[in-house]
């Protein structure tokens, strides 16, 4: 019991040091780089771990514009400008910037970015704690298997399935030749024909289309001084922190974890130890790319 309750302590100023900071960004640093003709919505659903077989949902948005494509969480846009509401109206303090959100939903605050700065590259913006982790790669060449046998209505498109390996994953699609643009969720694209679902072999990730609209859409970039400039190799082990070392990633990203917690047994402040600070280890977060 002692144990548990000096963990308390810990968990709580882990939690603390969370609140002070929601890691949103500043809306009023968009910049407009382009403007949409096409805009997709997809249901993101996810498991965010293996070991308890949770999965959680996001909301994001494929915008196709005459000079690049943008792919993005819709919750997560909508996390930042709940939080910019709270600062100009100086409501922020206390504020869970995700409290309207449904127990099942949980925002990813990635965006990508399809041939730009120029053609054929592809721009990935993660933010990770308080920082947004930016690198840049060709457009992925995906070797995809065409199937024009089996067939499905999608959002009242046709579309015919495909397959392929990528990055240590296997992938069904389903595409539309109706709408051909070489174009869908996440870094799923080259078909020809927009992407309107996927799924991968393991039943961990499924993206599902729920509205195409010609509605204009500006697409945008932030402006912000909270970025560095790295490879996607260095970004995967940033990532793998987030389920192996919480705590430390924390503290490489500037927040101060206390050296010592307070028993809630004795009321006194013992120090952390490194037991205490692997127990904060989460189950394994099944990443997207392998390799």
């Amino acid at each position: 019991m002692k144990r548990l309750n000096v963990f308390f302590g810990f968990i709580l100023l882990v939690i603390k040091c969370f609140s002070q900071d929601p890691d949103c960004r500043d809306v009023t640093q968009k910049t407009i780089i382009d403007s949409s003709f096409l805009s997709v919505t997809y249901d993101f659903t996810f498991a965010i771990d293996t070991l308890f077989d949770i999965r959680y949902t996001d909301r994001q948005r494929l915008d196709i514009g005459s000079h690049f494509i943008h792919y993005f969480s819709l919750l997560a846009d909508k996390t930042d400008s709940t939080m910019y509401r709270a600062r100009i109206s100086k409501t922020q303090g206390g504020l869970n910037p995700r409290n309207w959100m449904a127990a099942n939903e949980k925002d990813h605050y990635e965006n990508y970015y399809f041939h730009y700065p120029g053609k054929g590259q592809l721009t990935v913006w993660t933010t990770i704690v308080n920082t947004e982790y930016i690198y840049n790669e060709p457009v992925p060449d995906i070797d995809w298997q065409l199937n024009l046998s089996e067939s499905d209505t999608i959002l009242s498109h046709q579309c015919y399935k495909a397959t392929a390996c990528f990055r240590g994953r296997s992938y069904e699609v389903w595409f539309t030749l109706e709408i051909p643009v070489q174009a869908g969720p996440w870094k799923l694209q080259g078909l020809p024909g927009l992407i309107l679902k996927a799924k991968d072999n393991k039943g961990l990730f499924l993206w599902s289309a729920t509205g195409i609209s010609q509605t204009k859409n500006y697409v945008f970039m932030y402006d912000t001084n909270r970025k560095a400039i790295i490879s996607r190799a260095q970004l995967q082990k940033l990532q793998r922190k987030i389920w192996d070392d919480p705590i430390g990633l924390l503290e490489q990203h500037g927040k101060t974890i206390a050296p010592v917690a307070r028993d809630g047994r004795t009321g006194k402040m013992v120090p952390i130890t490194e037991e205490m600070r692997l127990s904060f280890r989460k189950p394994y977060i099944p990443p997207l790319e392998l390799e």
